[in-house]
């Protein structure tokens, strides 16, 4: 009798292990897009700090350079 609860006494640790290894996962992998209205307006802008940036490019903007590969257009946020 005493056999079956040690397996489930077990089987609970490493099902809560496993939850945890996900939660903490699925935290870390979250992404937020800023908006150009936010960016714009946010006042604590480091320099060097990354963003991702979501928005629609506006028509017309893109601009190409063949000899360096560089692409420079203006974002909206619609």
């Amino acid at each position: 009798m005493r056999r079956p609860r040690k397996f489930l006494l077990g089987g609970a640790v490493i099902a809560l292990a496993l939850a945890g290894l996900v939660v903490t996962g699925v935290r870390q992998s979250v992404v937020y897009f800023v908006t150009p209205s936010e960016l714009t307006a946010a006042t604590d802008r480091t320099a060097g700090k990354a963003y991702r940036l979501g928005g629609m490019v506006v028509k017309g903007s893109l601009q190409k350079d063949p000899a360096t590969l560089e692409q420079r257009f203006l974002l909206s946020d619609g």
